[in-house]
């Protein structure tokens, strides 16, 4: 697994959509993912922890077996994106839109769901 640099993560987020993640290392970046153009995205496998990407577009993303501890993803668009596998605990899921997302085997134990749309299209207004 590669750890990823910030001025890498700088230059990957300029690019729009399709970016590839997948085995790296991104933790506690700050603010560099938010509102990021992350659609059609490859995460699988990725290790993103106490990251914030917040508003970032991730619909159609990978994010297969990908580890999100703590991350926050407030506001974020996860349309049809795939999470089977995904480690998303304790993460903040707080108003994210997960329409059509595959959630199979995603641990979410602990997640806040408040205001979040699940796959199914109903919005939860919940805590995990």
């Amino acid at each position: 697994m590669k750890k990823i640099t910030y001025a890498e993560i700088t230059r990957l987020r300029s690019q729009s959509g399709g970016q590839d993640f997948s085995n790296t290392f991104i933790q506690g970046l700050g603010s560099t993912l938010m509102n990021a153009d992350l659609h059609n995205a490859n995460f699988r496998n990725a290790k993103v922890t106490y990251a914030n990407l917040t508003g970032a577009d991730m619909s159609g993303a990978d994010l297969r077996g990908a580890d999100f501890t703590k991350t926050c993803f407030n506001c974020v668009k996860l349309i049809g994106a795939d999470l089977r596998g995904a480690n998303l605990t304790n993460a903040d899921m707080t108003n994210a839109n997960l329409t059509d997302a595959n959630i199979t085997g995603a641990n979410m134990n602990g997640a806040d769901l408040r205001g979040a749309t699940m796959p199914d299209g109903i919005r939860r207004n919940m805590q995990r």
